[in-house]
């Protein structure tokens, strides 16, 4: 019992933890508990189903109903759910950086490790072909236009350059609360796979952490991490867009597993620095 207690304080202080940043955000863009709440209970029951299934269990509206603590109507209800939409945002990003890292890798369409300026359309070495090659089933214009707007590319009207090293899509508010969802859940997926996992099958997940910086220090540590992340992420880069490029079309059909590295600089006062952004916006209107 005392364990179950100890787990319980444990789970809540962590749940706090995850959601003060996240209700933030969601307050900034005008979010209300009952919007966060009905997600919940979707996600909730999501999760009971599969855990059912996991299981080898009936997975009943009852079933899902007694694990969650939601009535079966409710239950019912939230299976008819649709998130085709930020599934349809997810894979855009996916297909902009994957296009981007091979338009930096592949010798095709870089030299010495820089990509090179394409002409927008042509048989080879153009951006059309780039975007065959490494953008699925996104038209040439769409991507020009979503890796414009995000201020990844330029154009002349003939030829196309890329700016930036790597696909941040921050253009809108739409794709800058993709990438907290995105990526959040990344991090949090790999945090509960080491919690349930045996040693031996438990994957990377370290930081380091240092307390009583001057501003100075930190700002002088955010540039170092800056050029240092930024290049490791580039050798990791490199490897998959080559391991990739190595596969033959029998082996495209039998792999569609999808790996992610993520590194993240955080600063004691990024918190307070969004609570004051808020107020002062909020004093404004």
């Amino acid at each position: 019992m005392e364990m179950q207690e100890q787990t319980l304080r444990a789970m809540n202080q962590a749940l706090r933890k995850v959601l003060t940043p996240l209700v933030r955000v969601m307050i900034r863009f005008g979010f209300s508990y009952g919007t966060f709440s009905e997600i919940a209970r979707s996600v909730f029951v999501e999760q009971a189903y599969q855990q059912l299934q996991r299981e080898d269990q009936k997975a009943t509206a009852s079933a899902v109903a007694a694990l969650t603590g939601l009535s079966r109507k409710e239950v019912s209800r939230l299976t008819k759910s649709d998130d085709a939409a930020l599934v349809e945002t997810e894979q855009k990003r996916n297909r902009a950086a994957q296009l981007m890292s091979g338009w930096s890798n592949d010798p095709d369409f870089s030299s010495e490790g820089l990509p090179k300026r394409l002409l927008l359309t042509g048989d080879s070495d153009s951006f059309a072909e780039l975007v065959r090659r490494y953008g699925s089933d996104v038209t040439s214009a769409s991507m020009l236009a979503l890796l414009t707007r995000n201020g990844a590319v330029e154009t002349d009207g003939n030829t196309v350059w890329l700016l930036s090293d790597a696909y941040i899509p921050m253009g809108t508010p739409i794709e800058r609360l993709e990438i907290l969802g995105t990526d959040a859940n990344e991090l949090i997926t790999t945090i509960a796979h080491n919690i349930d996992a045996a040693s031996d099958q438990r994957v990377f997940q370290r930081k380091v952490s240092v307390d009583q910086l001057s501003a100075d220090d930190v700002a002088d540590f955010r540039a170092f991490s800056d050029e240092q992340s930024q290049a490791l992420l580039e050798t990791y880069d490199a490897w998959l867009t080559n391991r990739a490029r190595q596969l033959s079309p029998a082996d495209e059909m039998q792999k569609n597993e999808r790996v992610s590295v993520g590194i993240y600089f955080y600063a004691s006062d990024h918190a307070e620095r969004s609570i004051l952004k808020n107020s002062e916006e909020g004093e404004q209107k």
